[in-house]
């Protein structure tokens, strides 16, 4: 495929070959331009594009270039190269201002950085010591319900053998219930001063004797009649009224 010359190719070509003729704008022709760019020769294309720059060319006085004075080249170089200068200088400041900028950026994210690095990692140990704290919680929990399971069961077990000595108990109970009968509590009750034979007083709980003094007669305290004696029958006892059966029987005499 062959190469299409550009504007701005014929334009670089053209700008060269007119500094190398003294700026004689006429002496700049299409098959120069062409053997510039490496064409053979010039084709339609270059031509026309190479009339373009021509025209602007002289629109901004190059035809006229031999026509200043000499000692404007020199002027003109010392302005170019101030000029030069000058436009180096500020680009090179703002520059070196930009990168002071982006150091001192640098330099406060890079420090925001480590510090947020610390708090990462403070959290990070923060975390591993809650999620170890978590596990233990979590294995004494898992111990805690596993010795109350084994304290229900125990519970239970001493719940059925509370049950069984319960029932044991109560077997017992009635066992003893049927074997004592309704009888049991009419037994007489033995009573010390009485003998459960005569009803009488036993002899050794009686009253002794008063010694009689020194000149007054002895008196001597009559026996018990037999009614007394009946008065004090073991029947009579346990009916609980021998005194009411005693004068009713004397009353009937």
């Amino acid at each position: 495929m062959a190469k299409v010359a550009t504007q701005d190719a014929v334009d670089r070509a053209a700008d060269e070959l007119l500094q190398e003729c003294g700026y004689d704008i006429e002496k700049v022709i299409p098959n120069q331009v062409a053997k510039k760019l490496g064409y053979p020769k010039a084709n339609g294309l270059v031509g026309e594009k190479l009339e373009n720059w021509k025209e602007r060319r002289i629109a901004e006085g190059v035809p006229f270039i031999a026509k200043a004075p000499p000692e404007l080249d020199e002027a003109l170089d010392v302005t170019c190269e101030t000029l030069r200068r000058l436009l180096r200088g500020v680009s090179g400041k703002y520059r070196a201002e930009d990168c002071e900028v982006h150091q001192r950026e640098i330099d406060k994210w890079s420090d925001r950085f480590d510090k947020l690095e610390a708090e990462r990692d403070e959290i990070q140990r923060k975390l591993d010591n809650a999620e170890e704290w978590c596990r233990t919680v979590a294995n004494e929990r898992d111990q805690l319900a596993s010795e109350l399971a084994a304290t229900k069961g125990e519970l239970s077990q001493e719940k059925a053998k509370l049950q069984v000595v319960q029932d044991q108990y109560d077997k017992l109970l009635k066992t003893i219930g049927a074997m004592s009968g309704p009888a049991t509590d009419e037994q007489p009750v033995p009573h010390d001063d009485v003998t459960p034979e005569t009803g009488r007083a036993n002899p050794s709980e009686r009253q002794s004797p008063q010694k009689r003094g020194r000149g007054r007669p002895r008196t001597v305290k009559p026996e018990p009649s037999n009614k007394s004696n009946a008065k004090a029958s073991p029947d009579d006892l346990l009916d609980g009224t021998p005194w009411a059966k005693s004068s009713g029987s004397s009353g009937d005499n």
